[in-house]
């Protein structure tokens, strides 16, 4: 598809705190480049293969890919409900220039790949845990100030331990830091009408959510006092970016990848547990197949 994702793979520190986890006699761990102060000694524990991507990117050029295919974007519209006839019925409200229509669209096949919030329609309310996970970025860094905490190699980094920490730097030299799950508020659901054997999604709208408050507030401030206290180079680096976004957990870690328990012409994908950048790009490129009937549904689904 020829998306420029920013795409690099120079490995992925994987971090600890235990002796188990990061053994003295390990030579990783004996000439780690990382040592940081957050509840233990922080230190590199094993060098995996893996990199980065910019998601901003990834997004775009799968976008840009998807209609050059042939398919439709349709911005600003949301599925309200969805009747699980044949064919399955959807009914749509389209905010479009400023007028809301609703409409009702039939499909041959649906694929539900919605974001964490959206779990009346999927059938997964009593199968995933929506939670709010939370970021922060610095303002570009110099390279001694790389090079002092141990990013100087440009490799991302995630903890193997609790609590949990992830980073990475950006082209900027700006470093983000993430970690930190709240659970979210989910509302009531949505009063759409369409008969007994529709199921009503729940207004999720991530745009009434205000980092700067409440539990939100509260866990960005502990994120930072911990960026803060990693090391004495980040003391007093400005921070310049803060947000939350949502993930979903499931059981034993797996994304839910099957077919919808009310209709075999719903396919259901979601619960990434925070892995979603990649996996959804590859899933959703099996669930295509699927759909097409080239490729079975896995088993762990």
């Amino acid at each position: 598809m020829r998306v420029d994702a920013r795409l690099t793979l120079p490995g992925v520190w994987e971090l600890g705190r235990s002796v188990q986890a990061t053994k003295d006699s390990d030579p990783v761990r004996k000439h780690s480049l990382i040592s940081w102060n957050d509840s233990g000694e922080l230190r590199v524990a094993r060098i995996v293969p893996g990199g980065t991507v910019d998601p901003g990117r990834v997004m775009v050029g799968l976008a840009s890919a998807a209609e050059d295919a042939g398919a439709q974007i349709v911005e600003h519209a949301e599925v309200r409900a969805m009747d699980f006839s044949n064919p399955p019925r959807l009914c749509v409200r389209h905010n479009f220039r400023g007028r809301i229509q609703e409409k009702e669209i039939r499909a041959g096949q649906v694929l539900l790949a919605t974001n964490a919030f959206s779990l009346e329609m999927s059938g997964m309310r009593a199968a995933a845990v929506p939670k709010l996970t939370f970021a922060l970025a610095t303002a570009p860094l110099s390279a001694a100030q790389l090079r002092a905490i141990g990013l100087g190699s440009r490799r991302p980094f995630y903890t193997i331990d609790l609590p949990y920490l992830w980073g990475r730097l950006l082209e900027s030299n700006a470093v983000i830091f993430g970690a930190g799950l709240v659970p979210p508020y989910l509302g009531a659901p949505s009063r759409f009408p369409l008969g007994d054997r529709s199921i009503k999604n729940a207004p999720r709208d991530l745009r009434y959510y205000d980092v700067r408050r409440g539990q939100s507030a509260d866990r960005l401030r502990w994120l930072e006092s911990r960026v803060r206290h990693l090391h004495p180079a980040l003391e007093s680096v400005r921070i310049t970016h803060h947000w939350g976004g949502p993930i979903l957990l499931t059981e034993k870690m797996r994304p839910v990848f099957q077919r919808h328990p009310r209709s075999e012409q719903v396919i259901v994908l979601a619960g990434y547990n925070g892995h979603g950048v990649a996996l959804s790009a590859y899933l959703g490129t099996w669930a295509a197949e699927a759909l097409l009937a080239r490729r079975a549904l896995p088993s762990w689904g």
